[in-house]
């Protein structure tokens, strides 16, 4: 009910994004290509297809809501918040290389666990790297991100096939709730 309500308070444009990424989802999720077929079946696709939902929720959303425009550091934005996605859903796919089909081409069932930590490890320099190419570079977002990029490429060196329990559900799903208490504590806004 208060979603319903909170959405006739909402701008059209954020209402679209909020229907493409909710469509987004339900084809990840639903099976409607076929009878057992949805957007996580179709192989090498499931990874992208989070990456990009997370970085239009959070990135372009909130632009739209704020009327910003999409510049340089805006774009620059997306990218790192996909690319980290990408590297946070790597651990993810280590695990789960025990139960997924071989036909979804998940990143470690191409090129192996140990490539995919490597991967893993370049996405996450990709993503500190283009901090230094936005135009206004803020300490305390330079100092959180690079923070919680040694969070992730802690987690994505002990990422294996066999890993406890809690690690990739719980530990590896808390990093992006580090990175918030982070950079509040690096700039004391929420």
């Amino acid at each position: 009910m208060g979603m319903i309500v909170s959405a006739f308070n909402q701008p059209p444009a954020i209402l679209f994004i909020a229907a493409i990424s909710g469509g987004f989802t339900l084809l990840y999720a639903l099976p409607v290509f076929s009878k057992n077929r949805n957007l996580r079946a179709l192989p090498g696709l499931k990874i992208y297809v989070i990456g990009l939902v997370v970085s239009i929720v959070t990135v372009l959303m909130p632009l739209v809501l704020y009327e910003e425009l999409l510049e340089r550091d805006i774009l620059i934005e997306f990218l790192q918040r996909f690319l980290m996605v990408i590297a946070l859903v790597i651990p993810f796919e280590i695990r789960d290389l025990k139960f997924d089909l071989i036909q979804l081409n998940t990143i470690p069932q191409k090129i192996g666990v140990a490539r995919s930590k490597i991967l893993g490890y370049i996405l996450v320099s990709l993503v500190v790297s283009a901090e230094f190419l936005k135009q206004e570079i803020l300490p305390e977002n330079l100092v959180s991100l690079i923070g919680v990029g040694i969070i992730t490429l802690l987690f994505l060196k002990g990422s294996q096939i066999k890993q406890g329990e809690y690690y990739a559900s719980f530990w590896v799903e808390a990093i992006p709730v580090m990175w918030l208490f982070l950079q509040i504590g690096f700039t004391g806004v929420m």
